[in-house]
């Protein structure tokens, strides 16, 4: 299952208003930017030899965490993201791109979640080529926080939850500290974070915030993905982890594909003993291929 792309406009110019609006520099055809085709005779080209952008105007804010891009012949040698604050814009934090350099074909870059009315990409050309785009999706890939609106039901649950915490918190789409999860003084040595879904979802990415009090809830020693196969948990098989070491705030990590009904974070916790160090979640964010 995908979440819907925010940015399709098959109409173009005559579509009715509120439709997303595509710009970009120099002279190419931007409507076919977003006319949800990726067909070799469409799309759109910069001028030889000139790094471009293009953007999008989602024509209302929304909540987006994931751009794809289709390349033609000529791909870009790199991808910016950036968001519209309003008045300026503004890098997305922790962008991941995939592949790590773009090629002709799907190139996809993740990053977190932003609330956002425009989307813009800067594009470097490789060489004196021009830059070639035959289509531009935006997507807001979290099934956890946009469930309600995709029709899911997502239960979360944990091996313990410190009083005063609640394990919604890592589920409202916010990477502020409150509300967040902890099992502070569990006295596990391992503690679990999980959602079960009411039917199975396709997952290849898992982005989580730790929490961080500086003192008895800290990231824990290291940590695993684990995916629901109907009968029990089993790990996912990494494919790439950012960054290498649990951290305070951003982690991601990524995995070959799965269809599951259930996600868990098992965390191992610092030092499990009375008042000692735990893990804590501020957001949890399941990605979709």
């Amino acid at each position: 299952m995908s979440t819907a792309n925010l940015a399709g406009n098959a109409v173009g110019a005559g579509a009715p208003f509120g439709t997303p609006v595509p710009s970009a520099s120099g002279q190419g055809d931007v409507w076919a930017l977003v006319d949800g085709s990726v067909r070799p005779d469409g799309g759109w080209r910069s001028e030889p030899g000139a790094d471009a952008w293009v953007a999008v105007d989602l024509m209302r804010p929304r909540a987006v965490n994931a751009v794809t891009l289709y390349a033609g012949a000529t791909p870009p040698s790199r991808i910016r993201v950036q968001a519209w604050t309003g008045s300026d814009w503004l890098d997305v934090a922790n962008a991941t791109a995939s592949p790590a350099t773009p090629a002709q074909g799907r190139d996809l870059v993740t990053f977190d979640t932003v609330r956002t009315r425009r989307l813009r990409l800067l594009l470097t050309a490789d060489g004196d080529a021009p830059v070639e785009i035959r289509e531009v999706e935006v997507r807001n890939g979290n099934l956890l926080s946009d469930a309600s609106g995709l029709g899911l039901t997502v239960t979360p649950s944990a091996s313990y939850t410190y009083p005063g915490d609640t394990v919604l918190g890592p589920l409202d789409g916010s990477y502020a500290d409150v509300p967040h999860w902890t099992s502070w003084d569990s006295k596990n040595a391992q503690d679990w974070y999980a959602v079960r879904l009411d039917r199975p979802v396709t997952a290849s990415r898992l982005v989580l915030h730790f929490y961080d009090d500086h003192g008895g809830v800290q990231p824990p020693r290291d940590y695993t993905v684990e995916y629901w196969d109907g009968t029990g948990w089993r790990p996912v098989q990494e494919t790439g982890r950012r960054p290498e070491r649990p951290a305070a705030g951003f982690n991601a990590v990524d995995f070959t594909p799965v269809s599951a009904a259930g996600f868990r974070l098992l965390a191992t916790n610092q030092n499990p003993v009375d008042f000692g160090v735990y893990v804590g979640v501020t957001d949890l964010e399941r990605l979709g291929p």
